[in-house]
Formats: C-alpha cells, sequence, structure tokens
C-alpha cells in the first residue's frame, strides 16, 4: 500500500518538483535583467570548465569556416550569439565544432558539449554539466539551473547542441540570457535567417593530403582515386586515415578492398555516403581477424540506438545471458562480459579505428552507418538472435535499481533509449521503463515532469493494453500521485475517487491494490481540507486492511499511522497521540527501530503529545528522535531538518535555550 505522508510537512517533507524544461517558439529572446551572483556562484564560475570529447590532431580544410565563427561570435552584440553548422551525415559537423572549442578555448570560462538528440538524455547530460559549474541542486530541473547560471556570469561561455534533430529542440535548449556564444550542429537545413553555417565537403587537394599524411606511401594518384571513391566525405577520410596509420597498408591495397566490396556498401548507403560504409568494412575485417572481440562488441552495438550506450551497465561481470542465447553468440559474449582486460582491448581497437567514440566514462557511440554495415553482413537468423540477446542486456541492466532515485531515473532514462530502439514505442516492456522513469523523476524531485511524462504515457497505454489492464490503472494511480504532489490535491483526489470503482471493478474489492488505491484516496481527501473525511475512510479502511493482510503487514501500519494523523488532524489530539502510542511498539517489533516508517511514527508521536497539553514531553521526544534522524540519515535529509523544526517549535513553547539550534 502507498504511503503519501500522515500529515502535511510534519513527518515526511515533500521536494517540490521544477517546471518542465521550457518550449519557446523561436531562436530569438529579450534580454533579461540578471541579478547578482553570490560569492559561491562567483567562485564557481571563475573555474575552468571543459567537456568537449575526442580532438582529432589531423583536422584540415576547415580554417574559412572557424575564421567565420570567431568573427560572428567576436562582433555581433547580442548574447547569446548562436550558429547553425548544418549539412549530411559524417560532413563534419561536430568535428568542427569541437575544434572551433578547442582552438578559442582561452576566450570562454566554460565549453561544453551536449549531445543533445534524444530529448530523454538531456537532463542527465545538463545535470552533469550542472555538477562541473557547481550550481546548487533546486526543484529546478538540470537544464533550468544550467540556463540561470549561465545567464549571471561574468565570464564568456561556449555551449554546443551536437546532432539537433529539429528546431524545436533548439528552442527548447537554446539559453536566454547571458555573456554566451551557442554552436548547433544538425542535419536540418531550414533554420532563420543568418542562423545556417553550411558545411561542405572537403575539396579534393585537401583530401588527398589528409589520407597522404596518414601513411609512408605517397602515391598521390592512389590517395585521389581513394579520395573520389570517398566522397571527400570528412567521417569517412578519418577512418581511412585511421586504417592507413595503424595498418601500415598502402593507399592501393585499402583502395583494392573498397572496390572488392562494394555491393554490400552500396546495398545500404546513400549516394554521398557510400564510400563510408566500406571504410567501415575495411576495418572491421581487419579488427576481425586482429581483436575478434572487438567485433563482438559492435555486433552488439549494432542493435542498440546509436548514442550513450552505457558498456560498463550493459556488460558488468556478474551478467547472466539469455538461457536461449545461441552458443555461439555466448561464447563470444562470456569473453567481453568475463575478461575485463579483453573487453577493454575490444573498446581500444574499436576507438583506434574510429567505429566508436567514447563520450563519457562507460558510455560509448556509434555512427548508424557502421551499425547498417555490421547487421547487413549477419544472416537473418543471426541478425534476431544478436537483436534478442541486446534487448534481454538492457531488460537485465534495467532490473538492477540503483540505490538512490537520481540514479535510477538516470539509468531508465539512457535505458529507455535503447529499448525503445529494439522493440519499438509500443511495446510493453517499453511502456514499463517509462512508467518507471516517470516515476523515479518523481522521486527524484521532479513532480511535474513526473506527471507530465505519465501524462503522456497513459493515452498509449489505454490504446496498447486496453483501459483497465492493470499496468494502465498503475499509470492512472501513478499520475493522481504526482498530479497531488505537484501541487494541485483537488485533481489528485478526483483521480483517486474514479480509480476505486475501477480497481474494485477488475481486481475485486478486497484486493491489495484496491485497498491502497482506497487509502490513496483517503490521504487526499485530507490533503484537500476534509480532514473528518480522511478519517472515516480511513477507519472503514483499516479493520479490512488488518483482516485481508494481517495486523502486523506494513499496509496495515501505515493506514494505523495515518489514521491516527487524521484523527488528530480532525481535532482529537489527545487521541491522536494514544494511537501512536499503541502503534510505536508494533512499528518497532515488525520493521524495527531504525525503519523510516518507524521514525514516522516516533515524529508523529511527539507532535500530538505536545498538542494534547504536554509541550516538555514534546520537546524531549524531538530532542531524542532528531540525534536518531541526525544519524542514521544524516544531518541534512529533509526529515532530519523537519524534526529540528518541530524541535525549536516545542522548546520555544516551553521557553527553553537550545543554544541557537
Amino acid at each position: 500500500m502507498t504511503s503519501l505522508g500522515a500529515a502535511a510537512g510534519r513527518d515526511v517533507v515533500l521536494g517540490g518538483g521544477g517546471p518542465n524544461i521550457r518550449t519557446v517558439n523561436n531562436l530569438f529572446y529579450p534580454r533579461e535583467e540578471q541579478r547578482p551572483q553570490s560569492s559561491d556562484e562567483a567562485g564557481s564560475a571563475r573555474r575552468k570548465v571543459v567537456s568537449l570529447g575526442s580532438h582529432f590532431g589531423g583536422f584540415v580544410g576547415r580554417d574559412a569556416l572557424l575564421a567565420h565563427l570567431r568573427e560572428v561570435f567576436d562582433q555581433e552584440p547580442v548574447a547569446p550569439r548562436g550558429r547553425v553548422l548544418c549539412g549530411t551525415g559524417g560532413v563534419g559537423k561536430t568535428s568542427l565544432a569541437v575544434e572551433y572549442g578547442y582552438r578559442n578555448a582561452h576566450q570562454y570560462r566554460v565549453i561544453w558539449r551536449i549531445n543533445a538528440e534524444r530529448q530523454s538524455s538531456w537532463d542527465a547530460q545538463f545535470g552533469e554539466l550542472a555538477k562541473a559549474l557547481g550550481v546548487p541542486e533546486s526543484s529546478d530541473n538540470a537544464y533550468e539551473r544550467v540556463e540561470a547560471h549561465l545567464g549571471r556570469m561574468d565570464g564568456r561561455w561556449l555551449l554546443i547542441l551536437d546532432n539537433i534533430t529539429d528546431s524545436t529542440a533548439a528552442d527548447i535548449l537554446m539559453p536566454r540570457a547571458g555573456h554566451g556564444d551557442v554552436i548547433i550542429t544538425s542535419q536540418q537545413l531550414t533554420w532563420p535567417d543568418g542562423w545556417a553555417v553550411s558545411v561542405p565537403m572537403l575539396d579534393r587537394t585537401t583530401a588527398i593530403g589528409l589520407l597522404l599524411a596518414n601513411t609512408k606511401d605517397q602515391d598521390e594518384h592512389a590517395a585521389g582515386q581513394l579520395a573520389d571513391e570517398l566522397g571527400s566525405l570528412p567521417l569517412a577520410l578519418a577512418q581511412a586515415a585511421g586504417f592507413l596509420r595503424s595498418t601500415g597498408w598502402p593507399v592501393t591495397a585499402y583502395l583494392s578492398l573498397l572496390k572488392t566490396d562494394r555491393i554490400r556498401m552500396l546495398a545500404r548507403t546513400t549516394p554521398g555516403g557510400k564510400a563510408v560504409a566500406g571504410a567501415w568494412t575495411a576495418a572491421i575485417e581487419r579488427l576481425a581477424f586482429d581483436n575478434p572481440s572487438a567485433v563482438t562488441l559492435l555486433r552488439l552495438f549494432a542493435f542498440l540506438a546509436p548514442d550513450a550506450i552505457p558498456v560498463t551497465r550493459l556488460l558488468p561481470p556478474e551478467t547472466r545471458l539469455w538461457s536461449g542465447t545461441p552458443p555461439k553468440i555466448a561464447g563470444q559474449l562470456r569473453v567481453v562480459i568475463h575478461d575485463r582486460l579483453a573487453q577493454a582491448e575490444a573498446l581500444s581497437g574499436l576507438t583506434e579505428y574510429h567505429l566508436i567514440t567514447p563520450t563519457e566514462v562507460g558510455i560509448v557511440s556509434v555512427h548508424r552507418l557502421i551499425q547498417a554495415i555490421t547487421r547487413d553482413a549477419m544472416p537473418q537468423d543471426e541478425q534476431d538472435a544478436w537483436r534478442r540477446t541486446a534487448a534481454f542486456l538492457v531488460s537485465t541492466a534495467l532490473a538492477h535499481k540503483p540505490n538512490d532515485a537520481i540514479s535510477a531515473r538516470d539509468q531508465c532514462a539512457i535505458m529507455l533509449t535503447h529499448q525503445e530502439h529494439i522493440q519499438g514505442p509500443d511495446h510493453p516492456h517499453t511502456l514499463s521503463t517509462r512508467h518507471n522513469l516517470a516515476q523515479w523523476t518523481g522521486r527524484a524531485g521532479d513532480t511535474i515532469s513526473a506527471r507530465d511524462m505519465l501524462t503522456a504515457l497513459l493515452p498509449d497505454r489505454e490504446r496498447i493494453l486496453g483501459p483497465e489492464h492493470p499496468h494502465t490503472l498503475a499509470t492512472r494511480q501513478g499520475l493522481a500521485q504526482w498530479t497531488g504532489e505537484a501541487g494541485d490535491s483537488t485533481s489528485a483526489r478526483e483521480m483517486y475517487a474514479t480509480l476505486v470503482p475501477a480497481f474494485e471493478r477488475t481486481q475485486g474489492p478486497e484486493h491489495p491494490k484496491t485497498l491502497a488505491t482506497r487509502h490513496n484516496l483517503a490521504q487526499w481527501t485530507g490533503r484537500v481540507g476534509n480532514t473528518v473525511g480522511a478519517r472515516d475512510m480511513l477507519a472503514v479502511l483499516l479493520p479490512v486492511c488488518v483482516r485481508v493482510l494481517g495486523s502486523e503487514h506494513p499496509s496495515a501500519l501505515t493506514t494505523r499511522h495515518n489514521l491516527a494523523q487524521w484523527t488528530g488532524e480532525a481535532g482529537d489530539p489527545a487521541t491522536a497521540r494514544d494511537m501512536y502510542a499503541a502503534l510505536l511498539p508494533e512499528r518497532e517489533d515488525a520493521l524495527g527501530r531504525e525503519h523510516p516508517d518507524t521514525l514516522a511514527t516516533r515524529s508523529n508521536f511527539a507532535w500530538w503529545t505536545g498538542n494534547a497539553g504536554d509541550p516538555i514531553a514534546a520537546r524531549d521526544m524531538y530532542s531524542t528522535l532528531l540525534l536518531d534522524y541526525e544519524r542514521i540519515l544524516g544531518p541534512e535529509h529533509p526529515h532530519a531538518i523537519a524534526a529540528r523544526s518541530n524541535l525549536a517549535w516545542w522548546a520555544q513553547e516551553t521557553g527553553a535555550d537550545l543554544g541557537g539550534l
């Protein structure tokens, strides 16, 4: 049974949720008044904060574009200033943005790259930036905290919004104030006048020079042929250069290999990108000979979403494979799971050949065309087996919940991207992960986002599972909870009122979920001000809970706890005190003396003892409770803070001096 807290703000301090990342309709904003920074914020702003990712040392052929960006950002008077690097995939938009950051690092105090393709990853990435900036935690989401901090900084900053899929996402993420510059990379071509900066292919001479600079073979004619075959696409040239550099092969050998496997290459690529597939095929074949475990990882990655692949979470040493995994695939995967050095060497090999890009600790990305080439090299039955294996590993990773809500939320967010990619947006597992992501988001303090996530999920579950499927009802229940926690107690009560008959009809009147829904209806009835109604509902519910669940069941004890609370709120503090006095030893026996629910009962017992006319006893009870809260949960935990506040209250009532508590 879900306990929503026994008293409004007494034994539980509820965190408020920040608003969603705002959506606006254009890229241009009015200037805003900026409040002065605190000394702590000013100190954090003076630190050099940089996260750009890998720096390609062989960067060539973009000096004019770099100079153009520098001129725009130095001379344009309105800040924040922004430009969009747009062009086809693999043309080098990201490399250009990163190179600008490295070459102009001396001008900025903050330089940060955000992979903005998936909205589900924004909060985690802006959370990392907020942490690096030293921005304090608050009820606002990470983006809003970062935006506010950048708006107040007296130093210049550069934000790279990488892989933006459409202008709406840019509208959302473009900061509104601050002395900063924003570089957006996108394949989309339509942008406001003056914002788009087209990134073309490299010219042929530059492409040839790049190839020859990475091999001892100085056959300029062959290099020209290879540049033509690759279409002077920077990503393909970088792959070829890496291959030539690491193998020592002549350009003609690489060119010959590229030409002999052209059929597969052309089968999956567009005209502008066909040579990229050839470059990756050559690298993959080389790795298959030198480092087979690298190809094993690449095959797994081919069935995941291309960005933010959490290798360490997907393949921890304790991983157990699906029993239906074909023996050949199982044997290959066990090597990279149980031999950590083999896994490291496999990742290193893939990185060396530019087949993956490490983006942060334990996380890599892989180009979509590499994934396509890897998949197409397998027969269909092998593709199906790898896809099922990838889905199983994602589900297994989701089953291992971290200890805190923020980590659980972030894990759900990153895994949802891969689950949706493998199984589709309408798969029941995908819907379940969306539900869990919303729940963890609310528990992490963002109640408004939790509410909105469940609002979006509910029609999908109704459409796919039906309006009264147990999972659909669970989403309705979660939506009611977070609607109330986000500040709309009346709507929460109304939602629970409609849920009770639905649960009674589908689960039965005495099913534990039905009882939990009745309990929550009583709680929100009290929280809208009807304390007598809440008390009476729980008084009727309690004997049913005891009969169905047993008197020592945690849900029955929670119902007694909240019945006592609403009894006091309804005007009978002495009875509330006596009810808590009777409940406390039973909670200690059932849950232990240091369980959070036991401590909550002690808190409410103290509160109603004071309200029943014994402020000295209340003061002494809170004095002891505070020490336990600080020892068990820490001095800054919300429950410890609430106990400290209540102790101060009753100390004042008794005239005691607590020495500046």
